[in-house]
């Protein structure tokens, strides 16, 4: 079974993990063969990639076309499969498992976290023990804790934290999602802040200031 790239020994790079400091040294890809990401991506052979720590943050056969690009970093347990791409700097590491995903622009998942089927770009993060499926994040977008959010699109700041689960909904403008929420269908925008509630096909929104005192969001930023 042919290997698709190999780790460059003589391009590395040592950086402080961000949650113990401890140094990590990463390898740099470089591609072997021509590795069919997507029906639109294609990384030809002999291309620099980004970075990993091993081979098991990458599967290293053609039958799987997950790739690393640009300064992207991969460590620790993290795993990229099934024809993943992160680029654009971004980093994930932990145990997080990145499933037929897209992750770009300034992004980091961490800590156990599964993404599958989404695209996570635009300085967006996921922590904890959060499960996306089939998620658009872009713009600042947080998921931490146990949140489940499938068939969504989450927009400008938005946030999704502890029990909540979220189907088939769109969050805008900084909107909140918190404790054992479980909204299906909804919209949230301007601001609104959700907690311990259920609602099905509503529209939620609550305009404040964005500088506004408002002790259940300060300090998430």
């Amino acid at each position: 079974m042919s290997q698709k790239y190999q780790l460059l020994t003589n391009d590395t790079k040592t950086i402080s993990h961000p949650k113990t400091g401890l140094p990590v040294k990463l390898y740099r890809i470089y591609s072997l063969e021509k590795i069919k990401v997507s029906n639109t991506m294609t990384i030809p052979s002999g291309q620099l990639g980004g970075y990993i720590q091993s081979e098991k943050n990458l599967p290293n056969t053609l039958e799987d076309g997950s790739w690393v690009l640009h300064n992207a970093m991969v460590f620790d347990n993290a795993v990229l499969k099934n024809n993943s791409v992160i680029m654009q700097n971004s980093a994930v590491y932990g145990n997080a498992i990145i499933d037929k995903s897209m992750v770009k622009e300034f992004v980091r998942i961490f800590d156990n976290t599964i993404i599958t089927d989404s695209i996570i770009t635009g300085n967006s993060d996921i922590s904890g023990q959060a499960k996306l499926t089939n998620v658009l994040c872009n713009n600042a977008t947080k998921v931490s804790k146990n949140a489940i959010v499938k068939n969504s699109k989450l927009f400008g700041g938005a946030y999704v934290t502890d029990e909540s689960v979220l189907d088939g909904c769109e969050l805008y403008d900084f909107a909140r999602v918190y404790g054992k929420s479980t909204l299906t269908n909804c919209i949230l925008k301007s601001a609104a802040l959700v907690r311990d509630q259920n609602h099905t096909n509503a529209t939620l929104s609550r305009d404040i200031e964005l500088n506004q005192s408002y002790p259940e969001i300060q300090g998430q930023f």
